[in-house]
């Protein structure tokens, strides 16, 4: 089902719907167009996908003009050294691919449904690398350097378990030697 009003700018659609507009993708059960503004609304089972940034939500308001976007009950995941980190969060609000700021949230490196250890979190700041066509169009304002996660008021929980709290913990998104997480493996020297 479609409504569509050419005089108010305004559209909304209901059942399994697919929008793209220029490198953003969205999927979900609902959209509208707010009227009179250049902002796109999806909510009711959202998949969110920017560039190679795919986010899970429950809904996304999503600025066309400056490709910022307002995420609830979202998760994803970012470039980690050679893997991935994992983070989901209550609010994200995004300008990507640049900067994420996540609200109630967690991450890890562990996958499951139920990690085996993560950061529990008030705040991320979230700094991934920026994928090289940005870096060259000058759109990039960091060094290499600067890809980093920020938290702020985190407690680490092995299982459910609190262990320890962090005032304050940042680590590099680019040297996995850098952070707090467990790597399974096994050692040349060993």
């Amino acid at each position: 089902k479609a409504t569509i009003s050419v005089d108010k700018e305004e559209f909304v659609a209901e059942g399994g719907l697919r929008l793209k507009y220029e490198d953003i993708q969205l999927t979900a059960n609902r959209i509208k167009k707010i009227p009179d503004k250049n902002i796109i609304v999806a909510y009711d089972t959202v998949k969110f996908k920017k560039g190679d940034t795919l986010v899970d939500c429950d809904s996304v308001e999503v600025n066309l003009d400056d490709k910022s976007a307002k995420i609830t009950n979202g998760k994803s995941s970012t470039k980690f050294g050679d893997g991935l980190i994992y983070y989901k969060g209550k609010t994200i609000k995004a300008k990507y691919p640049f900067e994420a700021t996540i609200k109630n949230s967690s991450f890890s490196t562990c996958n499951e449904n139920e990690p085996h250890y993560q950061l529990k979190t008030k705040k991320i700041k979230l700094y991934p690398e920026v994928a090289d066509g940005n870096k060259e169009n000058g759109e990039n304002k960091r060094d290499a350097d600067d890809d980093r996660i920020i938290a702020y008021n985190s407690i680490l929980y092995i299982g459910k378990i609190p262990v320890f709290w962090f005032p304050y913990y940042i680590s590099s998104l680019s040297d996995q030697e850098a952070c707090l997480f467990p790597r399974f493996g096994k050692d040349s020297e060993t």
